[in-house]
């Protein structure tokens, strides 16, 4: 799990660097959603794999929601970034735009320490 973690986190703050400047799809990289709404929409979609508020992750290969949060560097940008362009073996293909992954961000972002 940390060693995707840390490729996840590179590929991340290397396209962070990238986007900062410009869109990740149709959501500014300045704008963050509702984090209630986040959680609910990581409840219906994410759950089944990874650990949105518990602290045990259903697929040991899913990084805690927590854990995401808590990643040095981790930035709104980051995530959306993470988010957007998250392409591993292990996740399903799942396309988070607009209003969705403004709220996501403010989830996750919401469990740091």
């Amino acid at each position: 799990m940390r060693m995707w973690l840390v490729v996840g986190l590179g590929i991340v703050l290397g396209l962070a660097t990238l986007a900062q400047a410009q869109d990740v799809g149709d959501v500014p990289m300045g704008e963050i959603g509702d984090p209630q709404a986040g959680f609910e929409y990581a409840h219906a979609v994410c759950a089944a794999c990874h650990a949105i508020s518990q602290e045990k992750t259903p697929n040991p290969k899913a990084p805690r929601f927590k854990d995401v949060a808590n990643t040095p560097g981790m930035t709104p940008t980051a995530l959306k970034v993470w988010l957007q362009n998250a392409n591993h073996p292990t996740m399903p293909n799942i396309m988070i735009r607009g209003q969705e992954l403004r709220n996501l961000t403010a989830y996750i972002l919401s469990l740091k320490d």
